[in-house]
């Protein structure tokens, strides 16, 4: 008999916490191969978990809420999580910006491994609610760096609010166009589309989507078939999708059907 079916969903989920609290952290691929279960069961242990206040979900995984040392902000943690998936795809979506291009980005861990690679590009404006990206963004890449919404989300680092700037002049919010906008996601599937665990960033990736003439999103593989609470928007929201292998044939062409142009290092 499979360990997923000997053990019992209680007896697991223990185990996993004890591993979790043990570790500080853990992933779901590692989670999955150590207990024998598939990912998807590991997937929603952890929910079951997060739910209960003894863990706190991360996009890859988990973080301990009961460790003696005190708890990463979740984007550092997804920042370790994937990292060479991560780093393939923010080089090539780097590639796809030009000179005095008008860049928005969203907050993610991927959208932090594609910045380092803007370095050589000039006369950028990029407008962001990603408080990590001014850390990261090379040297005299950037002419004005914009960031959106007023209320912060620590654990995130990310702020949520409008797509608009305050006028000096009358008062009124000053509403932005964009050349291009990279929207990193938490989920992706076919009949859903783009999805995040959280309603208001939802909004605001919707609304960078709607305000650049060119939509790229990014997802490393472990986020396609994954569906989130929130529904960013549909497949045919971007004009690319970056990924760091081929998709499978059995989904590809959902993406050709949407006019989704699919890109990968490989």
């Amino acid at each position: 008999m499979s360990a997923e079916n000997s053990d019992l969903p209680a007896r697991r989920r223990r185990k996993l916490l004890e591993y979790i609290d043990k570790n500080g952290q853990g992933t779901v691929n590692d989670l999955s191969e150590n207990y024998g279960v598939s990912v998807d069961t590991i997937r929603r242990d952890l929910d079951r978990l997060a739910d209960e206040g003894y863990v706190t979900r991360t996009r890859g995984g988990a973080v301990s809420t009961h460790s003696s040392t005190p708890i990463e902000s979740t984007l550092t943690v997804r920042s370790r999580l994937n990292t060479r998936s991560k780093n393939a795809i923010g080089m090539l979506a780097a590639s796809l910006i030009k000179n005095q291009d008008v860049v928005l980005m969203n907050a993610g861990s991927t959208i932090l491994s594609m910045v380092p690679y803007l370095r050589g590009k000039h006369d950028l404006t990029i407008g962001t609610n990603n408080l990590s990206v001014a850390q990261v963004l090379p040297e005299n890449c950037c002419r004005d760096l914009y960031l959106f919404g007023g209320i912060v989300r620590i654990h995130s680092q990310a702020t949520i609010g409008p797509i608009r700037l305050p006028s000096a002049v009358n008062g009124l919010d000053t509403r932005v166009r964009a050349d291009i906008a990279f929207i990193s996601v938490g989920g992706v599937e076919e009949t859903l589309g783009y999805t995040t665990s959280y309603l208001a960033e939802a909004n605001m990736m919707a609304e960078m989507a709607d305000t650049a003439r060119t939509v790229v999103v990014l997802a490393d593989s472990s986020k396609i078939g994954r569906q989130l609470f929130c529904q960013i928007g549909s497949l045919s929201m971007a004009d690319y999708f970056i990924t760091e292998k081929p998709l499978p044939d059995s989904i590809a062409h959902h993406w050709e059907n949407a006019g989704v142009t699919v890109l990968t290092p490989s």
